[in-house]
């Protein structure tokens, strides 16, 4: 009997034992994982800290003017019924401050006063990308957000000075020769241009030097497959008013071909193996916009595109997809050219110089810079505006060739005298023909 009882009080020991020693662990576990519950909460809230102040720092740089400076914002978000309170301070981005960053904003944010703030975001301009870090903190849990990014809306925005160029400028010695409107480079200096004395003369308003601004090409659409239409040499008063593919469009001397785009919101696409345009016109028709897609053309091209009374440059998109060498002297065109990666381009030459409302963008997919070349009369002038927009591009400029509106180019070599002017910055009034360069240049990034 005594032996019975022994028996049943070991069990039931053992039994207090396991159930202690579960309950300990179960407790354990149960508190850890509070802990951690805890600890992503706390994480969690610091992450959208960080996110709020990095939305707060993008409406603030929409506003300030951040210059060569890095601003820091740094405040606790409002709680119900309370507006936001942000102190900011502004250190020197020339100075120690230049580099390293985060490491000086987490040493900023440890001085007394600012431990227990929400927030502290430090936001600043490197070219035209706006950088934000922004730290959050909840207790002790602090993350980190950063966002790069170019907001731009407006044509403005992105091309805001005449030239542009990331490699060498080199600019006329004739007296007459000068730059209307803000010129930048990457480089430390233009070729043929001493500030002391060409300044007013030269390039009145100024030069931004070591300027390092990416400036990106807008992608090269694929080619629509559109229904066959076999050939067509274009007689007097033809009209197109359907999309459509040709081998081979002829639009000769004095003829005229119309293409019919349809309503306001039609965009009319045509694709042509090879565009012979020869002294004639193309004209549209409709209130919609025309996308043009050449893979080579005849010859060189001569005649007009668009070119009517009050025509808009944002109705027509003319593609070109040659390989090699292509002159367009001979072109007047209201609307977008789009080369792909031709070799070389002449907009100009002798007496001759292509007339061009609106934008050519020209790309460049080779490891060597391809070579943009306009001499002789104007490009374009009075109510006529050309952005040529080639970052990848040499542009080379002489005799009397002048040009209205703005380049962005790899390098830039000019010589003789102009017009008015070798280049007078002037972009109004082209509308959103130049869309598609704002568009290609406004990105953004976030990042933890």
């Amino acid at each position: 009997m005594k032996r019975k009882k022994g028996i049943i009080l070991g069990v039931t020991l053992m039994m207090f034992l396991t159930i202690a020693v579960l309950g300990t662990t179960i407790m354990a576990i149960v508190m850890s994982k509070a802990r951690q519950t805890n600890d992503l909460e706390k994480r969690t809230q610091a992450y959208f800290f960080a996110r709020s102040g990095a939305e707060i720092a993008r409406q603030y740089s929409s506003k300030a003017d951040l210059a060569d400076k890095i601003h820091i914002l740094y405040g606790n978000l409002p709680g119900a019924n309370e507006d936001a309170s942000f102190s900011f301070s502004i250190q020197d981005n020339t100075g120690e401050w230049k580099t390293g960053v985060r490491e000086k904003l987490e040493a900023f944010r440890k001085q007394d006063g600012l431990a227990d703030k929400e927030i502290v975001v430090a936001v600043w301009k490197e070219g035209q990308t706006t950088k934000i870090l922004s730290l959050g903190t909840a207790a002790d849990a602090t993350r980190v957000v950063s966002f790069e990014g170019t907001s731009a809306t407006s044509a403005e925005q992105v091309i805001n000075m005449a030239l542009y160029a990331a490699g060498m400028i080199t600019i006329g010695n004739s007296a007459n020769y000068s730059i209307i409107g803000k010129v930048g480079t990457a480089e430390g200096t233009i070729v043929n241009y001493d500030p002391d004395k060409d300044k007013v003369d030269k390039i009145p308003d100024g030069v931004v030097y070591n300027l390092d601004v990416e400036y990106k090409l807008p992608p090269f659409p694929s080619f629509p497959d559109l229904t066959s239409r076999g050939s067509l040499n274009v007689q007097n008063n033809q009209t197109i008013s359907a999309d459509g593919y040709y081998t081979s469009l002829t639009v000769g001397n004095n003829k005229t071909l119309y293409i019919d785009t349809g309503g306001k919101d039609t965009v009319r696409k045509i694709v042509v193996d090879t565009l012979a345009l020869s002294g004639g016109s193309i004209v549209l028709t409709g209130e919609g916009e025309l996308e043009l897609y050449v893979r080579a053309f005849s010859g060189s091209p001569s005649g007009s595109i668009n070119e009517v009374s009050n025509a808009d440059p944002g109705r027509v998109t003319l593609y070109a997809s040659v390989e090699g060498g292509i002159n367009l002297e001979s072109l007047d065109m209201t609307g977008t050219i789009y080369i792909k990666n031709p070799t070389t381009v002449t907009m100009g030459s002798g007496k001759d110089g292509m007339k061009l409302h609106g934008l050519m963008i020209v790309g460049n997919e080779r490891d060597t810079s391809n070579n943009i070349t306009t001499s002789g009369n104007s490009v374009s002038g009075g109510s006529i505006k050309s952005v040529l927009y080639a970052p990848n591009s040499t542009v080379n400029m002489s005799g009397t060739s002048a040009f209205y509106g703005a380049i962005v180019a790899k390098e830039l070599t000019a010589s003789g005298g102009g017009k008015t002017g070798g280049i007078v910055y002037m972009i109004d009034g082209l509308g959103d023909t130049l869309d598609p360069i704002v568009e290609v240049n406004s990105s953004e990034l976030w990042g933890e």
